[in-house]
C-alpha cells in the first residue's frame, strides 16, 4: 500500500527538523505548539505589566525608556532591577552608568542586593559599547543589562577634538553598530536589555525647522531594534509632599507612561504610575503594587465592587477601601494572585479606552521630531526658507512663486500683479 500524502509530509518535516538541528542546534526551530513562551521579568508596576500585554520585559529583547530629564526613567530601571533579582535569585545584573547617578543609597532604598550588581562607568561611547558586548557575551551569568543613558555618551573622537570640530553623529554611528551586536547576544543569552534615552534639541533640520522640536539620541536604529518603547511624561496630578525635619520633600509623584512601541502586543496604552521617592505613610520607596491592584482590580472586573463592598475572586469581601488596602498591603501573596488575574485578561486595550471618571491623562512633554528633514520636498523647503512674517502652525504654507524682475515690476502697479497662468 502506497504511503498517504500526510504520512510522507510528516516524514519530510521530521527530516527537515533533524537537518535543521544539525545545522543550527537543537531547539532553535520553533513550529506550531513548540513555540516557546516569552520569558518575562516584571517591570515592577502592575499597571505597566498589564499595559504591555505579556507581563513585563521580555528576556532576549532590547527595550527603550525615554523622556525629559528628571522624569523618573532611572527610577523605573531600579524597579526592574529589583524584579530581576527576585525572579532569578542567583543571576547578576549589569549597569553601564554613563550618567553615574545610580547611587548605592538608592539601591539600598529599593532593597537591591548590591553584591549582585556589576556596575561600570564609561568615559566614552566606545567603552560603553565594549562593556555591553562583554556583559552580554557571558552565558548564564546575567539576566538584565541596563545602559543609562544613550544621551550621556560621547564619542572618543569628540572627546579629544576641539569644540568647534565635534560631531553629533559620532554617537549615533557607534550606537547603530552596537545595536546589532546587542540584539544577537541578548537573544542568545536570554538577557533583558534596557536602554535609557534622553531628549535633545533637534538641530539637523536647518531652515526647514520653524518650531522647536526634540529628538532622541542614538539614531534611528534604536527604533528598529527595540521591542518596547516607553515614553515617560508628566501627570496633571500634583506631587505629594511630606515634612521631614522641618523641610518639605516630595514623597510621591505621578508619571504617565505611554507604550509607544510594542512588538509583542498592541501598542498605545497609557498608564499612570505613582513613584514613591521617600518612605512615608504613602508607601515605601518604589512602586506600591498593592495600591495599583486596588485601582486596576475594580476597573477591569477582577475585584467586584458594589458601593463600598469589595469582593475578591475567592469570595472574601471587605467593606470600605481602607480595609481592602490594609489587607492587600499585609498579604503580598494575594497581590501576586490578583496581578496574575489581571494579566490573564489581556487588557491593554481596556486601559487605553477607559470610560472611568479617573481616566488616564498623559501630559505631553516637548514635541518630538519623528520624521527626518530629508522627507520634506523641495517646494516646502523653499517656502520655509524664504524670509517672511511668521505664521501660526495651522496656517497652510503658500505655494512658491517665481520672483519677478525689476523691469517687470515697473510695468505692474501695486496690487495688479497676478501669478502667471500655465498654458498647455
Amino acid at each position: 500500500m502506497a504511503p498517504t500524502k500526510s504520512n510522507s509530509m510528516a516524514k519530510a518535516v521530521d527530516r527537515f527538523a533533524a537537518d535543521w538541528d544539525k545545522s543550527f542546534g537543537p531547539g532553535t526551530l520553533q513550529m506550531g505548539r513548540a513555540i516557546k513562551p516569552y520569558s518575562i521579568i516584571p517591570t515592577g508596576s502592575v499597571a505597566l505589566d498589564v499595559a504591555v500585554g505579556v507581563g513585563g520585559y521580555v528576556k532576549g529583547r532590547i527595550n527603550e525608556i525615554w523622556g525629559p530629564d528628571g522624569i523618573g526613567k532611572t527610577f523605573l530601571c531600579l524597579c526592574a532591577i529589583r524584579q530581576a533579582q527576585l525572579i532569578d535569585p542567583e543571576l547578576f545584573q549589569a549597569v553601564i552608568d554613563a550618567e553615574n547617578k545610580m547611587a548605592d543609597s538608592w539601591m539600598d532604598a529599593f532593597e537591591i542586593d548590591r553584591a549582585r550588581i556589576m556596575k561600570y562607568v564609561p568615559v566614552t561611547a566606545e567603552q560603553a559599547a565594549d562593556a555591553a558586548r562583554k556583559f552580554l557575551s557571558y552565558d548564564g551569568l546575567f539576566n538584565m543589562v541596563v545602559l543609562d543613558s544613550i544621551g550621556a555618551l560621547i564619542a572618543k573622537a569628540d572627546l579629544e577634538a576641539q569644540a568647534d570640530k565635534a560631531s553629533m553623529t559620532q554617537v549615533a554611528r557607534i550606537v547603530t553598530r552596537m545595536m546589532g551586536v546587542m540584539t544577537g547576544f541578548a537573544q542568545q543569552r536570554q538577557v533583558a536589555v534596557i536602554l535609557v534615552n534622553q531628549l535633545r534639541d533637534n538641530v539637523s533640520t536647518g531652515a526647514v525647522q520653524r518650531f522647536k522640536t526634540y529628538a532622541r539620541a542614538g539614531g534611528w536604529k534604536l527604533k528598529y531594534s527595540t521591542t518596547f518603547g516607553f515614553q515617560v511624561g508628566g501627570s496633571s496630578k500634583a506631587p505629594i509632599m511630606v515634612d521631614i525635619k522641618g523641610t518639605k520633600h516630595v514623597a510621591a509623584r505621578e508619571v504617565s507612561v505611554r507604550v509607544k512601541r510594542n512588538k509583542v502586543y498592541a501598542e498605545g496604552p497609557v498608564v499612570n504610575i505613582m513613584l514613591n521617592t521617600v518612605d512615608s505613610d504613602h508607601g515605601k520607596v518604589g512602586i506600591d503594587q498593592a495600591e495599583e491592584v486596588f485601582v486596576l482590580g475594580p476597573k477591569l472586573g477582577v475585584i467586584k465592587k458594589d458601593g463600598a463592598l469589595y469582593t475578591l475572586p475567592g469570595g472574601k469581601w471587605f467593606r470600605g477601601e481602607h480595609n481592602l488596602k490594609e489587607h492587600l498591603h499585609a498579604n503580598p501573596a494575594v497581590v501576586a494572585d490578583l496581578r496574575l488575574a489581571l494579566l490573564e485578561l489581556n487588557a491593554p486595550a481596556v486601559l487605553a479606552t477607559s470610560d472611568d471618571e479617573e481616566e488616564v491623562e498623559f501630559v505631553e512633554g516637548p514635541e518630538e521630531a519623528e520624521q527626518p528633514s530629508h522627507a520634506l520636498d523641495r517646494a516646502v523647503f523653499m517656502a520655509a526658507a524664504m524670509p517672511e512674517a511668521p505664521r501660526s502652525p495651522q496656517e497652510p504654507t503658500s505655494p512658491v512663486l517665481a520672483p519677478i524682475t525689476a523691469s517687470e515690476a515697473s510695468e505692474v502697479s501695486e496690487g495688479e500683479w497676478e501669478a502667471p497662468v500655465e498654458v498647455e
